[in-house]
């Protein structure tokens, strides 16, 4: 939990990163943010695709 002080503080730099981060999704686009979503769930699957494929 915060002090009133330290909400107000990380609120007013929680807001900047926002911004920062909106901005980049538009640039990026919502088709190819989607596709790498797509990938990063792929490959945090594949661990545990490999250890069944290990399992005698």
């Amino acid at each position: 939990m915060l002090t009133a002080t330290g909400a107000a503080y990380s609120a007013k730099h929680l807001a900047s990163l926002n911004v920062i981060e909106d901005c980049a999704a538009e640039l990026f686009g919502p088709e190819r943010i989607c596709a790498m979503a797509g990938l990063v769930m792929e490959y945090d699957r594949a661990p545990e695709t490999a250890l069944g494929e290990m399992e005698p």
